[in-house]
């Protein structure tokens, strides 16, 4: 099941990146959609913010219209959510913060498909605490199940949720060959894997000549998703492309050494 079903067909595109590749108009937006949405305090927000391990942000036309967030570690403070639900889990496990939505988008499938994007990426346990309905709704749709006893909060009752590592296989990802124009499977194994080499020093460096690197243009996929854009980025796309093909290559001598 594609979470994101309703979402694209409202032609909305949800990326996943880390806090430090969105741009600062960027960052402005994504506190203004938390703070109308009273997802979490503005001023935790803003410092918190920076320090994500994950972020989810989507959009409509190029415009920032929804995101999700993955905190940073805090230990101390999963211990305190495990004493107060009466359910143990690793203290080392990250908390899904909060997903918000602009008003105007509201609706459309973006919740629950900014909260899958998120599960999809970081594949390992997430716990989450709320008090609304409609997130609980949310939170249950990506394999969240609520755990222990609710308790007092400074407004209402919470709740503790809490999500397991996720074992199954992650499905292949549709992207656009940037030889043929055709569209062609790419494992997600491969994907991730090519992620590492945007961190590479000398991609990075090309891409920094466009100008600052934003959220979406951090993904692989969209990469080679989107092969006509300007100059420079053509070699961007052709240095992904040939590492893509390599690691292919790699994974199939992996899964010739299996059989053997």
């Amino acid at each position: 099941m594609d979470h994101c079903d309703k979402a694209h067909k409202n032609n909305y595109e949800v990326t996943t990146c880390i806090p430090n590749s969105l741009k600062a108009a960027e960052v402005t937006k994504c506190i203004k959609i938390i703070r109308k949405g009273s997802a979490v305090d503005p001023k935790s927000a803003s410092t918190s913010f920076p320090n994500s391990t994950l972020i989810a942000v989507a959009r409509s036309k190029n415009e920032i219209v929804g995101i999700g967030v993955i905190k940073e570690r805090r230990p101390k403070y999963a211990v305190r959510k495990a004493t107060d639900s009466g359910f143990q889990f690793d203290k080392n496990t990250l908390e899904l913060g909060y997903v918000a939505v602009d008003s105007n988008h509201r609706n459309k499938g973006l919740s629950v498909c900014i909260a899958a994007r998120l599960v999809a990426e970081y594949r390992d346990q997430l716990f989450a605490t709320t008090s609304d309905a409609f997130m609980k709704k949310t939170l249950g749709k990506v394999g969240f199940r609520k755990k222990g006893a609710e308790w007092k909060g400074t407004k209402s009752m919470l709740s503790l949720w809490y999500k397991p590592i996720t074992t199954s296989k992650p499905p292949d990802k549709r992207v656009i060959d940037i030889k043929t124009r055709r569209r062609r499977s790419v494992s997600a194994s491969v994907l991730a894997m090519a992620e590492q080499l945007i961190a590479m020093e000398d991609i990075r460096e090309i891409l920094q000549v466009l100008g600052d690197i934003s959220c979406e243009e951090s993904s692989p996929q969209l990469f080679l998703a989107r092969p006509n854009t300007p100059e420079i980025n053509e070699r961007v796309h052709e240095i992904i492309y040939e590492a893509v093909g390599q690691l292919e290559q790699f994974e199939d001598s992996l899964k010739i050494a299996d059989d053997s």
